[in-house]
């Protein structure tokens, strides 16, 4: 009888290891995919296919990392990518690495505008490279501890500057109305938060990306980062 009790003994502790090694793997299966470099020897970014014209150099880049994500990431780029290639129609990018979040930004001409000068376009993804998952905007104000006040305030401090060199190339904005109008038009404060792109432009500042409604005239001389607002 004692040998059939301690018998029993084995199979119900095997059982139950059985049982706590089952639950182990479900809860490592069911985690988001932690991203690792592809190719450890590039960055985590990096250049696959180029054109030029006689102004201008495009990139296509690549996200070097594993996973559904940066899969997704890649085709949704490339796609946009052979939109402006058709055109021969500007496009680069700029990538950060800030503690442990990848900041990419995709900067295009959007070939979906019908203006003379066509005005940019964003893709952009915070990669947080410990859970492998998107951060989002809210997040990003926390990790530099502002607020979405301070994202209006920035703006139309660096929009209101813009104006007046806007206006000193183009006679017609010349008085209260025009500059209310103009600022009206350049408004982030009736968009979506979340649609509104944030990421990391140097390796402590958050910037927004954004492309204001400006003149053809300011277009054709503006400096190449007044788009990228510096949250400081």
């Amino acid at each position: 009888m004692k040998k059939y009790i301690i018998l029993g003994g084995i199979v119900v502790i095997y059982a139950i290891a059985m049982l706590i090694y089952m639950l182990v793997n479900n809860a490592v299966s069911d985690r988001t995919e932690v991203p690792i470099k592809i190719d450890p020897n590039l960055p985590y970014v990096h250049t696959i296919d180029t054109f030029e014209d006689e102004f201008i150099k495009s990139r296509l880049p690549k996200v070097n990392l594993t996973g559904e994500l940066a899969e997704m990431i890649n085709r949704q780029v490339s796609e946009q990518f052979a939109l402006n290639k058709l055109e021969m129609a500007y496009f680069d990018y700029e990538f950060v690495v800030y503690d442990n979040i990848l900041s990419f930004v995709a900067k295009y001409a959007d070939v979906n505008d019908s203006a003379d000068v066509y005005f940019m376009g964003f893709m952009v993804y915070n990669i947080n490279l410990t859970t492998g998952e998107l951060v989002n905007n809210e997040e990003l104000l926390e990790l530099k501890d502002l607020t979405y006040e301070d994202v209006v305030s920035v703006f139309y401090k660096r929009l209101d500057e813009q104006f007046k060199i806007d206006a000193a190339l183009n006679p017609y904005l010349n008085d209260a109305a025009d500059k209310e109008y103009y600022m009206s038009q350049n408004s982030i404060v009736y968009r979506d938060f979340n649609s509104l792109h944030f990421a990391f432009c140097d390796v402590n500042k958050l910037c927004l990306f954004h492309q204001p409604y400006v003149t053809d005239e300011f277009m054709m001389q503006a400096p190449d980062d007044f788009y990228r607002f510096v949250l400081e």
